[in-house]
């Protein structure tokens, strides 16, 4: 098998799988019991927010068990963030490109994007300047990184520009962390969200940070896990796996980053040549520097992407025409739509994401299988 879908999932590092497994053997107690098990597993639980902390570089003043919470979702973690923001009355600003769990808690506006995939800040000026006039408190959700196309945004501007007009701004990390820089300082971001089954560990984990700062209020209620905000007994496993995830990505990062590099060009050139062996036009969607490598968009004029994709997989090549979210819609992405992209190309179009674990013997699999399909193609 080869997998060029991990911006739906990534495969599960056998190192997560091996703490996992630890974990459920030896720190199984219930962390809200007094006795010294559990205890233990409360301070796992704590060690792995201090983790999360320094590996975000949050700042030094916030209480790491106080502006970190885990849930069993990103989707729920962003519903959770943007309820709060509307509780608060606040006005919700995104784009149509993000996730649907952002998308469908029905933002009052959404921002308009330039042609290379970046969001618009003139526009988000602009918006902005209206909701002042009416005094009331923005809220902005835009991620950093798209999960179909990997455009990043300028994350520290769009925040210095909300902040600017009294406002709070929140990310999703979850296609960052990994391939991007990640450093919520740096950015000057309010609140983030990311998800364990993009980096390497079984779906199941929602991890938000959220400023102490920020108006919160109770998702789920019943005890008093997670500072009495999120209630339920906590998942100790997974959290104790981030541990070690997240310490590999920062030694490894800049050694993981050169490879994703690598791979992308192998890929990508690989493409063009055989594209053009068969006269096919094909070109990445938006034109876009500042993206990370191991996401890329790409359309096949005149190639159907679902048909193409479905020869890719009966080959056992697992890839996907976009994200995982549509599956098993066939109409264009709605996020691509909301590029700008026309509703043909965005039916021509594939997504291919991998991470570092792919291998360079792996691309020429998947380049020889794709010339013997488009050779098919065009017969």
């Amino acid at each position: 098998m080869i997998y060029l879908d991990t911006a739906a999932t990534a495969i599960p590092e056998e190192e997560a799988i091996a703490d996992i497994e630890y974990a459920m053997r030896n720190l199984w107690y219930n962390p809200s019991n007094s006795y010294k098990e559990s205890v233990q597993v409360k301070d796992e639980l704590i060690k792995t927010k201090e983790i999360i902390k320094d590996f975000l570089n949050l700042p030094g003043d916030h209480e790491a068990n106080e502006c970190i919470y885990f849930l069993s979702s990103g989707s729920q973690v962003n519903n959770w963030i943007l309820s709060m923001a509307k509780k608060e009355s606040m006005r919700i600003i995104s784009s149509k490109t993000e996730h649907p769990s952002i998308v469908k808690m029905k933002p009052d506006i959404f921002l308009k994007h330039l042609s290379t995939g970046e969001i618009n800040i003139y526009h988000l000026e602009e918006q902005l300047e209206y909701i002042n006039k009416f005094r009331e408190i923005p809220f902005v959700s835009v991620s950093l990184v798209n999960n179909e196309t990997g455009v990043i945004n300028d994350i520290r501007k769009i925040a210095s520009l909300v902040h600017e007009y009294g406002g709070w701004i929140h990310t999703d990390l979850s296609q960052a962390i990994g391939h991007a820089i990640v450093d919520l300082s740096y950015y000057s971001v309010d609140l983030a969200t990311f998800t364990s089954e993009k980096i390497g560990l079984p779906r199941g984990l929602g991890v938000a940070y959220i400023s102490p700062n920020f108006p919160k209020s109770s998702w789920v209620v019943g005890g008093n896990q997670e500072n009495g905000l999120v209630a339920g007994t906590e998942n100790q496993y997974l959290p104790y796996a981030l541990q070690g995830v997240l310490q590999r990505i920062k030694k490894d990062y800049f050694w993981r980053i050169r490879k994703e590099i690598k791979l992308y060009r192998q890929i990508v050139y690989g493409i063009i040549e055989i594209a053009n062996k068969y006269n096919i036009y094909t070109e990445i969607n938006l034109k876009y520097l500042l993206r990370v490598k191991n996401i890329i968009s790409i359309w096949f004029q005149g190639i159907s992407g679902m048909q193409l994709v479905s020869l890719l997989n009966e080959k056992n090549i697992l890839l996907s025409t976009g994200s995982a979210c549509h599956s098993g819609d066939n109409n264009p992405s709605e996020q691509l739509l909301a590029f700008g992209i026309s509703p043909e190309k965005a039916e021509e179009t594939i997504r291919i994401s991998f991470d570092w674990r792919l291998t360079f013997d792996d691309v020429k699999q998947f380049l020889f299988m794709l010339d013997i399909l488009f050779q098919l193609l065009k017969e």
